[in-house]
């Protein structure tokens, strides 16, 4: 499933937010329980995210340096 860029880089905030709202009015285990679980994919979506993030950035910066090209002979 693809989503537009604006929601898929607001969707850890999104559901962090939404967590913290639902603990906010937690007057039942189940509400509790929704919003602790909402919070924990928020942090874990953007935890993820950083990581992959960083990891594509160490290769692009290995794969970058590794591409010099020498010139034989003189012109």
């Amino acid at each position: 499933m693809w989503l537009p860029s604006p929601i898929y880089e607001y969707l850890p905030q999104s559901c962090s937010v939404a967590g913290v709202l639902t603990l906010s009015h937690a007057d039942s285990p189940v509400l509790f329980t929704s919003g602790a679980l909402l919070i924990a994919a928020g942090l874990m979506a953007w935890r993820l995210r950083r990581d992959s993030r960083a990891r594509a950035a160490k290769v692009a910066r290995t794969t970058r340096s590794s591409r010099t090209t020498y010139r034989i002979g003189s012109m």
